[in-house]
């Protein structure tokens, strides 16, 4: 009898489990070289905190990628073996070295275009709103944010808004380094809710 409960008590922890991780988030956080460490790192370990699955795809690769000032981060996968998975939002980190690869990454265009067919999350901060969503015609007509000193490259498809976080329908953008914390808690609301956002602003003191 004993065993048969125990038994019984594994089974239904397992399906406790699958349950709670079937349910989460997903992100895609594309690493590319020369991304701002301060807006990459800050974004991955928020939406973390905020309970979302996190894949960190190299853009080049899975080796290591040198970042804006020197930091060396290790992707978990190489983007090409991730480009047709699902996920519930892509995240573009800024930076310009990283924006520009962005920009002429085929790889990285079909991505955000299949993403915005499909209705599901795009944010990017820094330089990578205005340079990546402008070099693969993503979110024309949207209002959007981005490091003040890109705003005249926008040119007539998009609004800019001067504010440290914008979020027009799918689009979630953001200015730069000092704005991360705002621009992740950002997405986790819109991944998670306003209650987990809250929660994580509270656990870093950010409120």
């Amino acid at each position: 009898m004993l065993r048969n409960c125990q038994k019984l008590l594994r089974i239904y922890s397992k399906s406790l489990i699958h349950f709670k991780y079937s349910n989460m988030s997903s992100a895609l956080v594309i690493l590319p070289p020369g991304a701002e460490e301060v807006e990459f790192v800050g974004t991955v370990d928020l939406l973390r905190r905020g309970g979302i699955t996190v894949t960190v795809g190299g853009l080049d690769g899975k080796d290591p990628v040198k970042c804006s000032r020197d930091v060396v981060i290790v992707p978990d996968v190489d983007l090409k073996d991730v480009a047709k998975n699902s996920f519930d939002a892509i995240v573009l980190p800024g930076g310009l070295g990283a924006a520009k690869s962005l920009s002429e990454s085929s790889l990285a265009g079909d991505i955000l275009k299949n993403q915005e067919k499909e209705g599901k999350l795009i944010a990017a901060i820094c330089a990578s709103p205005a340079m990546v969503f402008k070099a693969h015609g993503i979110g024309h007509n949207k209002k959007i944010t981005c490091y003040p000193s890109f705003k005249d490259d926008l040119g007539s498809e998009y609004t800019f808004v001067d504010e440290k976080v914008v979020q027009d329908g799918q689009l979630i953008t953001s200015q730069g380094p000092s704005t991360v914390f705002a621009f992740a808690l950002k997405i986790v609301e819109s991944l998670s809710g306003k209650d987990k956002s809250d929660t994580v602003a509270k656990q870093i003191l950010y409120a």
